[in-house]
């Protein structure tokens, strides 16, 4: 997903809130789990941290810590 996001702002020109969205909440709601993608009280969240060049530094699923900055992709 970090490539993704990457190639949008960077390639296509998308601001970053909208290369995420377009990467989390758009694919969540088409198929039909309003519960994902998004930030919000009352929805699953895992969280993927970018750095200043969108590479992944932290993630988190299920309320742990999993990845932490890798160093070259």
């Amino acid at each position: 997903m970090d490539e993704a996001v990457r190639r949008a702002v960077q390639d296509v020109g998308l601001p970053v809130p909208v290369a995420v969205a377009a990467a989390t909440e758009v694919p969540a709601r088409a198929i039909g789990r309003l519960d994902l993608g998004r930030l919000e009280p009352g929805c699953a969240a895992d969280v993927l941290v970018l750095g200043p060049d969108l590479d992944v530094q932290r993630v988190w699923a299920g309320g742990l810590e999993h990845v932490a900055h890798r160093p070259g992709r």
